[in-house]
């Protein structure tokens, strides 16, 4: 394992594509002569102990492609120069004390295919055109943040995600998404732990997965337990064969699939309910 600092003279290594350091017992900051490494196209800096500031001198990196400073000691804001990293595929700086907003500039970054700033202290809104652009992104993970505001409807947008957490933020107001997309994503979609979301009224007979993640329907003071059995109340049974139906008691009034989202319901919040006949 290295330790020490890292040594300024590696830019002078004008042709050098891959800088590996990750998982070393590194200090210090990224020297400001690294902005010299014209060819580098992969930074990996990760779970080291450097701190201070993100080197401005990072932005004149236009090759890169990999830049992963996770689990270190890093503070914000970010720099605006990382705006001309336009070749950006991916950018993994989770696990630092960094405060700031998320800029606006993460939008332009067209080429990007993970984005993880999980585990930080960024605030304000996730910007609003963030799904517009970032048509190749497949994982964002912005989770135990103070994130605030409205979910952008334009994250419906980025047709190869398979990966969303917003999880643990201050995040309010309706979950914008649509049956199509939540069914898309399922358990790989993470909104747990924002207090203030809920989901519109039209959405509920599709937000199983939402409500097990405590999230409530807009206009509605319910506990999750007590939202569970509504949802049940709520939906439409489906049509299922006479033969599944079988061992099904018919008081009980619900199909074979109603009884399995009523086992769901009480795995998901722990509860438990006897039937007793009339």
């Amino acid at each position: 394992m290295l330790s020490g600092k890292l040594p300024p003279m590696l830019g002078q290594l004008p042709r050098l594509s891959i800088l590996d350091f990750s998982g070393n017992a590194l200090q210090g900051s990224i020297p400001a002569s690294f902005s010299s490494l014209k060819s580098l196209q992969k930074l990996d800096l990760s779970s080291n102990q450097l701190k201070g500031t993100i080197p401005m001198e990072l932005g004149n990196l236009a090759n890169l492609q990999f830049l992963a400073l996770s689990q270190n000691g890093f503070v914000g804001p970010l720099p605006s120069s990382l705006e001309k990293l336009s070749n950006l595929q991916y950018f993994l700086l989770d696990s630092n004390p960094i405060h700031g907003s998320l800029p606006s500039y993460i939008s332009r970054w067209t080429q990007l295919r993970e984005l993880n700033l999980a585990n930080s202290y960024y605030a304000g809104p996730i910007p609003a055109d963030l799904g517009k652009t970032l048509f190749n992104v497949s994982v964002i993970n912005l989770s135990n943040n103070k994130l605030q505001g409205t979910i952008p409807p334009s994250l419906e947008n980025m047709q190869h995600i398979s990966y969303l957490n917003l999880s643990q933020n201050l995040l309010t107001g309706a979950v914008p998404f649509s049956e199509r997309f939540l069914q898309k994503l399922g358990n790989r979609l993470d909104l747990h732990g924002n207090p203030a979301l809920c989901i519109d009224a039209a959405s509920i007979s599709f937000s199983d997965a939402l409500l097990a993640q405590q999230i409530h329907p807009c206009g509605s003071n319910n506990k999750p337990g007590q939202l569970a059995a509504q949802h049940l109340h709520q939906g439409s049974p489906s049509t299922v064969s006479n033969s599944a139906r079988a061992g099904v008691p018919p008081s009980l009034g619900f199909t074979l699939t109603y009884s399995l989202r009523v086992l769901y319901f009480l795995l998901a919040y722990g509860l438990f309910l006897v039937f007793l006949p009339y």
